[in-house]
């Protein structure tokens, strides 16, 4: 999905206020593996991922834990960053060569003042950021792991087969052997 139809489902775009857009729009043909932003790095920009894949990680006691996980046609935005202009908590990476458009923060400020519209651009993707957040904390009280990775592949169908078991694994809480063993299960009952 482009920059485009994805921005214009969240909200409307005039001419006007899509030109003056477009005027600040950064678009970045990324390899795998590149950083968009490092944990304890301030980063004030807002990301939209128009093709590929990325997540973000933090390390707690050494073990690197996956927070969450996108692909193409979502917007991404380090949110407490962004918003108190904190050093970021996470560090955001490709897992696949990706197209990135991007947005900062003092652009976006601008492009508020000139059309309203903008405004609710930011409220309906502080929304998402809340319902995916929430989802997250979901899938973590899930209390039986096998559950937890049902849920999983319910809510994330699209990344189950591209993100590496791994990060999956780290995601969900899980030890990757037990996620590995799980699976193997799951594909045995489908067969049967």
């Amino acid at each position: 999905m482009d920059f485009f139809a994805a921005l214009t489902k969240l909200t409307p775009l005039d001419q006007p206020a899509w030109l003056d857009l477009q005027q600040v729009l950064c678009r970045r043909d990324l390899p795998r593996g590149a950083i968009l932003t490092s944990e304890g790095q301030l980063n004030e920009e807002v990301y939209f991922i128009e093709s590929g894949l990325v997540r973000a990680f933090y390390f707690n006691d050494d073990h690197e834990i996956t927070a969450w996980m996108a692909a193409e046609g979502r917007f991404i935005w380090p949110l407490p960053t962004y918003l108190l202009h904190r050093p970021a908590h996470e560090t955001i990476q490709l897992l696949e060569p990706s197209v990135i458009v991007a947005v900062s923060r003092r652009d976006m400020d601008a492009l508020q003042q000139q059309h309203s519209v903008f405004m609710d651009i930011q409220h309906r993707l502080m929304e998402r950021y809340i319902i995916m957040y929430d989802l997250r904390v979901q899938l973590l009280l899930i209390p039986k792991a096998e559950d937890r990775m049902t849920a999983f592949g319910h809510s994330f169908a699209d990344l189950a087969q591209r993100v590496p078991m791994r990060y999956i694994a780290s995601f969900l809480g899980i030890d990757p052997s037990t996620l590995s063993r799980l699976r193997g299960n799951f594909k045995k009952g489908t067969n049967s």
